[in-house]
This record gives structure tokens, sequence and C-alpha cells, in this order.
């Protein structure tokens, strides 16, 4: 099998980590934000609050993100995965906020130990790489990413986030733990 899988919040816990430093530069609530159920897509938008995010990310990402801790156990289980599957890492990370975001992503993996078969960044239509790529389960945090899967008929599941609690539509992941008792590997 062909799991395609996200990295923000996926596999790591990038929102959290952001939302701290964000509230620092922009002196918000982070709380807030947390609690609200608004994802950084959301905050993007918001040129209000956030007049500069573009090039706040570009100038700070790589520094906040380059120790962000991984989800609870999310080594052990895609090692499991590993065995039997193709492990194929697809992140929306981009020039925009990294200046090479390909090998940012892959040294992060690298310095982690995280094992997989192929890593692609900078993807706009996940849905359509993923169908381009012959990928069996995608696993992402991102409504809107699961929603291009599922437009190609990839079955989807939506990784546990305070910004995705009220969707509905996909099958839901809480855990890494919960991804290999749901996957059935």
């Amino acid at each position: 099998m062909r799991i395609g899988i996200d990295i923000d919040d996926t596999i790591t816990n990038s929102y959290n980590r952001i939302l701290s430093e964000l509230e620092k530069y922009y002196n918000i609530n982070k709380y807030m934000y947390m609690n609200s159920g608004i994802s950084y897509y959301d905050i993007m938008k918001d040129k209000k609050t956030f007049p500069d995010y573009y090039d706040y990310c570009k100038n700070n990402f790589e520094r906040i993100l380059y120790d962000v801790p991984l989800k609870h156990n999310v080594k052990e289980v895609i090692d499991k995965l590993k065995e039997n599957n193709e492990i194929i890492f697809i992140t929306a990370r981009n020039k925009d906020e990294y200046s090479d975001p390909y090998t940012y992503t892959k040294d992060y993996l690298d310095r982690n130990n995280i094992k997989y078969d192929e890593l692609y960044t900078d993807v706009k239509d996940k849905g359509k790489l993923c169908q381009d790529l012959k990928i069996d389960v995608f696993i992402d945090d991102a409504i809107t990413h699961c929603e291009e899967a599922s437009k190609y008929n990839i079955n989807t599941y939506l990784f546990d986030n305070t910004f995705n609690k009220n969707e509905t539509r996909f099958k839901r992941i809480y855990s890494w733990t919960d991804a290999l008792d749901k996957l059935e590997i």
C-alpha cells in the first residue's frame, strides 16, 4: 500500500509552536485562536491582524520549526507502517515559507530518523498528486487537502486538530496509535 502523509500537524506539533511565536510577534492571544477553530489558512487570510504574515513566515519558519516536536508515537508507527508499505510525505511547505522547502524538510525527517520512500514539497493540489502517485491512503489535518484527495476517491483520513473538530465528512484519526489501528496494517 502507498500511504501519503502530511507533515505539519499531522506528524508534528507545528500549530502550537507557530501560534506561540505569533503571540509574541503580533501580541495576540494564542488560546483564542486555538479554541476558535482558526487554521493556518485562516490566519494567512487575516491581513488586518497579520499584515506581514508572509514576510514573517519567510524570515522565521525555519527557526521556529527546526526542532518542532513530533506527535506522540509517530516514529514508531511510521516504522511499523514502513515494514510493508511505502510512505510518501506530501506537504504544502513552499518557498514563501522556506528558502529550500525540500532540503529543509528532508533534513528534519532525517534528523528525527523518520523512514520514508518519497518526499514532495510545495504541493498545491494534494489530491491530484495523490492520484498521480497512486496513493492508496492519505492522512492530513487540513480539511482542504482532505477534500482534494477525496475528489479522486482516495481513502482519506483527517488527523485530529483543534481547527478541524467540527468536520464530519472524513474518517478521523486521533493519534498515531489510532492510525495504526484504523489502517489495520
